[in-house]
């Protein structure tokens, strides 16, 4: 979950975690910016191993991406200025998630 900021926040730093590919792909958008971070923050926690710079990982444009021999699935969604993503891995099927707020403990 990241929070969706102005654009000029994310300028600079596009480079160290995206490939040139996305780069192109999420133009000046910040939403899309912050949608392509969360998923390869995702892809990372999920696959755990292997990865020490977010640029090794591949192009999360998709909502099905190949990493290794894993077929991950990702998913993401936008609520109260915020970007959500998930990744699963070892499966083919989409995700549909609701988001609602909980009350904290």
């Amino acid at each position: 979950m990241e929070p969706i900021r102005e654009m000029a926040y994310y300028r600079a730093i596009l480079p160290c975690f995206m490939t040139s590919g996305e780069i192109k792909a999420v133009g000046e958008s910040a939403r899309n910016t912050v949608r392509v971070w969360t998923r390869k923050e995702s892809l990372y926690k999920c696959v755990g191993e292997g990865v020490t710079d977010f640029r090794e990982l591949p192009e999360v444009l998709e909502d099905r991406v190949l990493f290794g021999n894993a077929m991950c699935c990702l998913n993401s969604w936008e609520k109260d200025g915020h970007m959500f993503s998930v990744a699963l891995r070892n499966t083919k099927r989409s995700m549909e998630f609701n988001v609602e707020p909980v009350e904290s403990l």
